[in-house]
């Protein structure tokens, strides 16, 4: 199965791709921040 991306998904893909992230240095700390804002988005 392709999966069409859009143009940002294409563009984060591509900057995956060549390295251009950096991993946080509170990666926990920050996943935590994401899961609590997802659970109290409604």
């Amino acid at each position: 199965m392709k999966v069409i991306l859009d143009k940002y998904e294409k563009d984060l893909e591509n900057a995956l791709e060549k390295g251009e992230f950096e991993n946080s240095p509170n990666l926990e700390v920050t996943k935590q921040m994401f899961q609590e804002a997802a659970r109290n988005f409604r």
